[in-house]
């Protein structure tokens, strides 16, 4: 009889740095020590494979009849995978759990919820194991583990006796979180709704991964037709991964650009940005290789196509405009010529899942959205505080700035979520904790942040928008607080967000126009030169640091480098202190709504309002 180690399931801390420029979240990473060294943990596993922790487990879904796994163990490997039990009649039921097709020496373990060991089996060898047990209503983990370093293919089935009665299932009997069911497929024309105060509810969309759909009531919305169709969101971010399966539909293209001839056919100051524009690195291929874009863009508009995931807008078109580094950093200047390009090239949404400091370049970028009529959605910060950081805090004075707080899935605030406080900050609640989404390389992941709340958000908004396109930024704003009604617990911001109600309401709302140009920052702090990611937490036990690029305001050189399309004039603006560097040229093919007269005025008002707020600085100091 040989002997094994014993295994457990280890509970570990949440640990949040109170700096700005450290931040340790590892949030639900109950993770699994090997017998030969400690654990470390994954960053990232494909969506069909398991993962080493619970955050990462391969998600069976509800277990009914009999499922079967298969898979490869390699050397170190382990896999976990996921499984829930309802309600039998009876109280309990027998579960048998079979591992067989072994070429190697593998073992088999069973957990609980809470990472305690229920029962193994550890048979030599490469003979089956198996283990038969009578089982609670529950959520349970199955490990499987090699002997040493054995390499072996293996085939895990699982069946379950007697009948069940679920409590909160979906209606899909398949659970499997690579194949979702399809939003109900919208009309033509979505229907005439006179005075709707709500939607009916649906069946419960997908399984286990689509559980932050579910708790928004996006199912509900496109029932009635409304998936975000001709609303176009921009991804303020690291960029969206420009060929994954599940977003390249759904991506915008500059229809005045011609892709490739070196020509700047559109005249906007960029050439060849067929799909945005990377400020980071300063060409035209705004592609992701860091994985924080493209999740947020997936959450916010990932293709209804049967597989992957799912975007609370499914419809919508996602701008990618890539402004931070493979690091998840970058400066508060490419930030606001981000935020600028989106505003000019049409977006009618901006998801900014960053922060860092005040900046008065990023303020002066909001203020210049809002006069073209751009709703700006802003992540509150992931340190815990008792007040949202910037750009989120701007919704205090902007009436085109929503913050964004995250809940996990029992409707209760993040430990890691900020609040609002006495910052006056405009704020609501998301999901934002194990969201499952898109991840740079055709992959899928679950990542925990108010970066990740902040796209169900933009989402809602765009759900909003497609139901109502005459809305202004301040109506679509007060559409979303007003409708945002679902209790989060320790929270003090407006509610959850419920895309249902407030969508229902954008059909009966005749508010549009475009919001006040001349509204005015308040808030206190240092200038800052700092735009950093707020990092969503891989959940697979992975600490993720909050890195910044902080720049005095003599170390301008960089951020003049990295755009270089700017003319004389814009060069100017630059060297003020503190002040936004912006573009004269403006798109030839500009919309009716946003014509060229309206953006030079905008941008003489926006220069005007730079140099005023300088002097004002210059001569308080």
């Amino acid at each position: 009889m040989r002997r094994k180690r014993q295994l457990a399931l280890e509970q570990l801390e949440s640990r949040f740095a109170l700096a700005a420029d450290i931040a340790c979240s590892d949030l639900e990473s109950l993770e699994l020590p090997t017998p030969e060294s400690a654990w470390e943990g994954d960053v990232l596993v494909q969506a069909t494979d398991p993962g080493r922790t619970i955050a990462t487990a391969f998600d069976l879904g509800l277990l009914s009849g009999t499922q079967s796994f298969a898979d490869t163990i390699t050397r170190r490997d382990r896999d976990l995978l996921r499984f829930e039990l309802a309600n039998a009649q009876q109280g309990s039921q027998t579960v048998l759990l079979q591992l067989d097709q072994l070429t190697a020496d593998l073992d088999l373990y069973i957990y609980d919820s809470n990472g305690a060991r229920i029962a193994e089996s550890r048979n030599a060898n490469a003979a089956a194991e198996e283990l038969s047990l009578s089982l609670a209503a529950g959520e349970y983990f199955v490990l499987i583990s090699p002997y040493r370093r054995a390499v072996s293919d293996y085939r895990l089935t699982l069946s379950t006796t007697g009948s069940t009665t679920p409590t909160a299932p979906p209606t899909d009997p398949d659970t499997n979180p690579d194949a979702p069911t399809n939003p109900a497929d919208p009309p033509s024309d979505p229907p005439a709704n006179d005075s709707p105060t709500e939607f009916p509810a649906v069946a419960y969309y997908g399984g286990a991964n689509e559980w932050n759909l579910n708790a928004i009531n996006a199912p509900e919305v496109w029932a009635q037709g409304y998936t975000g169709q001709g609303v176009t969101v921009a991804v303020v971010d690291t960029g969206v991964d420009l060929e994954h399966s599940d977003l390249v539909s759904n991506l915008w293209v500059n229809a005045g650009e011609i892709a490739g001839n070196g020509i700047d056919d559109d005249h906007n100051g960029y050439v060849d940005d067929v799909h945005g524009w990377d400020f980071a690195n300063g060409d035209n291929r705004p592609d992701d290789t860091n994985g924080h874009g493209t999740h947020v863009a997936g959450t916010i508009a990932a293709a209804a196509n049967g597989f992957g995931a799912t975007g609370v807008a499914p419809g919508a078109t996602v701008m990618p405009v890539q402004v931070l580094g493979s690091d998840g950093s970058g400066s508060s200047l490419s930030v606001a010529e981000g935020i600028r390009y989106a505003a000019r090239n049409g977006a009618d949404i901006i998801n900014l899942s960053l922060g860092g400091g005040y900046s008065s370049q990023i303020l002066a970028a909001i203020r210049y959205a809002e006069q073209l009529g751009v709703v700006v959605i802003a992540a509150a910060g992931n340190e815990s505080s008792g007040v949202p950081g910037y750009p989120a805090r701007f919704s205090a004075s902007l009436t085109n700035v929503i913050s964004v707080g995250a809940h996990d899935s029992r409707n209760t605030l993040a430990n890691f979520s900020n609040r609002v406080g006495g910052s006056g900050a405009v704020q609501v609640d998301a999901p934002g904790v194990g969201v499952y989404s898109t991840f740079s390389g055709n992959r899928y992941g679950r990542l925990s942040g108010t970066s990740m709340a902040t796209p169900h958000v933009a989402g809602v908004a765009a759900l909003v928008l497609s139901a109502n396109s005459s809305l202004s930024p301040s109506s679509v704003r007060s559409l979303i607080v007003a409708g945002a009604d679902r209790a989060i617990g320790r929270s003090d911001s407006a509610g959850g967000v419920n895309a249902a109600t407030s969508v229902a309401a954008a059909l009966t709302s005749t508010t549009s126009g475009a919001a006040s140009a001349n509204a005015t920052a308040s808030g206190g702090g240092p200038t800052s030169r700092t735009a950093s990611r707020m990092f969503g937490t891989i959940a697979a036990g992975m600490v993720s640091p909050v890195t910044d690029l902080s720049e005095s305001d003599d170390e301008m050189t960089e951020d003049r480098h990295l755009a270089s399309t700017k003319s004389p004039a814009d060069r100017h603006f630059t060297q003020l202190p503190g002040q936004i560097a912006s573009r004269t040229t403006e798109p030839a093919t500009a919309q009716a709504s946003r014509s060229h007269s309206q953006l030079a005025f905008g941008e003489w008002l926006n220069h005007w309002l730079a140099l005023e707020q300088w002097l004002a600085e210059s001569a308080a100091s």
